[in-house]
């Protein structure tokens, strides 16, 4: 998941979360 932007570090917190 290394494309999007913004939503790429949205979800990213929450998939570490």
């Amino acid at each position: 998941k290394k494309g999007a932007t913004g939503a790429s570090t949205t979800v990213y917190a929450v998939e570490a979360n």
